[in-house]
């Protein structure tokens, strides 16, 4: 028989428990319907009905006779918006898809299988498909979106029937997120109780689509290379989720140019690998070159995916710098204090990529470095080493010299120390072991020490000393004057006094005639205290060509 009717729907439940579908809709209809009162079935031959004004093809087969009472029910709908889809749905499954916007129409299917007698929960089986869309959630969007996908309430066959055992599985995945190119074969999101999601993904872009995607908060700013992603994520979806997340795959960044702009520093020629394996990160085979250095690094820090949002202050990176030559170029690099990173809250910034690019900031700022030097060369203002090997540590305000070995001015030099940083002033304190060293040239490297009266100019001779002093170092990387306290033990070798001006004076007065410009000595001993604007000097023995004392 044919049945014309309009009408609204109050109710329509498989289980009232569960809420009804089709709740509080208009239905417009020329129902075909067949019954059998032999098998007492009810049959609804595939046909259109316009519910809500929405034309929607719809099947069905009842059956009344002996339990269990099967049914099925098939339901074609294209051009469907996905607010009206989810409308015509449970109040409990449509409240899952109310975090995703769909902003075209899409193509939908849906078959139910059950049976109607108490307590059964029916077989859901959902597939859609959508081109060109945008694709809107709380943690992203999705533009030029393209994908098929499906939902089953039954991901093990003839399991419960329950949120535990439903999967909602994503096919062809081809989206722009933020402008940057994401390409996923199989996406999965199973348990929607405590929902996981599990994908390959795929991307290759230029790195200057990052500028757009970091947003205001940009660590890094790109203005060249290139990126190809390959990675397997699994993980939490929703907001407070235990779940840890696992990273698997890699990054290969090729011929980058980029600044680091919370310390304003330029890279060119970058080339990285980066390797995800679980909560960890490898940083492999980075070369990258400033204006006037080429650097090697690797690196790696432990449970990023676990901490890296959560307590970043906990992470600990792990890097190894090798170079020919670096030329720090008078930059102020390690003394700067490091800037604290403000935390970025997922409730603003949950719809922005830049959370990530922002905490990565954050992450930065906060965790503590362990840094390995081996440097072929080194210059710093009028400093310059060779043969360099350092182990720091630098946490959020501090740094700490385990130890470092260099060869400067023809000779060595083995230091340890801490430096404080406060940014104006930074007090330092190191101990330090230097043998043989030009004087002169030492005198030159460090500023004078902070000293005024004696300098470069006014010393020769092979320098070697045990030094233990404190100091301040200024925030444009200058020794403050006066600021060096401490003792330092010395043996000069072969040396010279040149125009050492408080001497000049004393010798006009008291040692007329002699030449107190250039002294020379062969060896000299003491050990000096250092008191800021002060030398004191302990008395001590000086053959000198100018007396003997």
């Amino acid at each position: 028989c044919n049945l014309n009717t309009s009408l609204r729907v109050l109710s329509m439940a498989f289980n009232t428990e569960k809420g009804s579908y089709l709740k509080e809709k208009a239905l417009q209809t020329d129902l075909e319907i067949h019954y059998n009162r032999h098998m007492k079935t009810l049959d609804i031959p595939q046909q259109a009905l316009r519910i809500a004004g929405q034309s929607i093809s719809v099947g069905a087969s009842f059956s009344f006779g002996p339990q269990p009472r099967p049914f099925t029910l098939h339901i074609v709908a294209d051009k469907i918006p996905l607010r009206l889809a989810a409308s015509l749905l449970t109040p409990k499954i449509s409240s899952k898809l109310d975090s995703i916007n769909i902003e075209k129409p899409i193509d939908a299917e849906a078959r139910i299988n059950g049976q109607m007698q108490p307590g059964d929960k029916p077989s859901v089986y959902v597939t859609w498909k959508t081109a060109d869309n945008i694709v809107t959630t709380k943690g992203m969007e999705l533009q030029e979106c393209s994908f098929a996908g499906s939902f089953s309430n039954e991901w093990v066959p003839r399991g419960p029937r329950v949120d535990e055992n439903s999967i909602v599985s994503i096919y062809g995945l081809k989206a722009k997120l933020y402008g940057i190119p994401v390409f996923a074969d199989t996406v999965r999101i199973t348990n929607l109780k405590h929902p996981t999601l599990m994908g390959y993904f795929r991307s290759k872009f230029a790195l200057t689509d990052l500028n757009d995607a970091q947003g205001d908060d940009s660590v890094f700013r790109f203005t060249g290379g290139t990126a190809v992603a390959a990675l397997y994520y699994k993980g939490g979806i929703k907001a407070g989720d235990t779940i840890v997340p696992y990273l698997k795959g890699t990054v290969a960044l090729k011929d980058g140019v980029m600044e680091y702009i919370p310390r304003n520093l330029q890279f060119s020629g970058c080339n990285a690998l980066l390797a995800f394996n679980g909560q960890d990160l490898f940083l492999q085979d980075i070369r990258i070159h400033t204006r006037k250095s080429n650097l090697q690094m690797d690196g790696s820090i432990k449970n990023l995916t676990r901490l890296y949002f959560s307590a970043p202050e906990k992470l600990q990176l792990d890097w190894t710098v090798r170079s020919t030559s670096v030329d720090l170029g008078g930059r102020r690099i390690f003394i700067e204090k490091r800037q604290q990173g403000k935390r970025v809250s997922a409730v603003v910034n949950r719809r922005k990529i830049n959370r990530i690019a922002s905490q990565l900031n954050v992450m930065l700022n906060s965790c503590n470095i362990n840094l390995s030097l081996l440097l072929d060369k080194l210059t710093y203002g009028n400093f310059m080493a060779q043969q360099v090997r350092a182990d720091l540590t630098l946490k959020e305000s501090d740094i700490y010299l385990q130890r470092m070995s260099l060869a400067h001015s023809g000779g060595n030099i083995n230091m340890k120390g801490t430096v404080t940083q406060e940014g104006v002033n930074n007090r330092f304190k190191i101990n330090a072991d230097i043998k043989n060293v030009q004087i002169d040239q030492l005198f030159h490297a460090f500023d004078n020490f902070g000293m005024q009266s004696l300098g470069a100019k006014n010393l020769k001779g092979i320098f070697s000393a045990t030094a233990a002093v404190s100091g301040n170092i200024k925030d444009n990387g200058k020794m403050a004057p006066q600021s060096i306290y401490g003792t330092l033990a010395f043996d000069l070798r072969n040396g010279a006094l040149i125009h050492f001006a408080p001497l000049a004076d004393i010798g006009g007065l008291i040692f007329i005639g002699r030449n107190l410009d250039n002294i020379t000595f062969e060896n000299l001993k003491n050990t000096l205290t250092l008191q800021g604007n002060k030398i004191i000097v302990p008395p001590m023995q000086i053959n000198s060509s100018a007396l003997y004392m």
